[in-house]
């Protein structure tokens, strides 16, 4: 997979927001929320779909994600002017359920290939693949079922998906 100027432009941009979000008080974290709410109510709406069937620590990974999304799009065009819907979130949660469908039917080989492929159509690699890696490799992530981590990926890629569609 080829990286470009951009790519690594904005996974210097994307460390920085996650060393910050991770270093941040709970009340600037709900300072933020609180931007959220205004511009894109709809990730507080997937925050709280999650409340029920997360640990506390995983809702408070999961916020801080959904933080480090914001924080990377809010700088965007049209990310405090247009409001992501559940239209968008039913578009590319279809796709990419579909995708992650077709890729449990691979061999590790194709599966790496196939998922390189798709990448290279992602304008934000830098913070999936970051998002990604957090997945992976925070321990409360770790201690999740596998089901639950490829559902909550497959959850930050569609929110990433939905923000690249209203910033074309």
């Amino acid at each position: 997979m080829k990286f470009t100027k951009k790519d690594h432009k904005e996974t210097e941009i994307i460390a920085d927001i996650i060393k910050e979000t991770d270093h941040s008080s709970i009340k600037e974290l709900s300072e933020i929320f609180d931007e959220i709410k205004v511009y894109q109510p709809i990730l507080i709406s997937i925050f709280m779909g999650y409340k029920e069937v997360l640990s506390y620590e995983e809702l408070d990974e999961l916020a801080k994600d959904l933080i480090i999304i914001w924080k990377f799009f809010s700088d965007k065009p049209n990310s405090k002017k247009i409001e992501i819907t559940e239209s968008h979130l039913k578009k590319f949660d279809k796709k990419n359920a579909d995708f992650f469908n077709y890729l449990s039917g691979e061999d590790a080989d194709e599966m790496r290939k196939t998922t390189e492929v798709v990448l290279e159509t992602i304008d934000s690699k830098a913070i999936l693949t970051a998002l990604i890696y957090r997945v992976n490799e925070k321990s409360i992530f770790k201690k999740m079922n596998q089901d639950r981590k490829s559902e909550f990926i497959m959850e930050l890629k569609t929110l990433i998906d939905c923000f690249e569609e209203i910033n074309k």
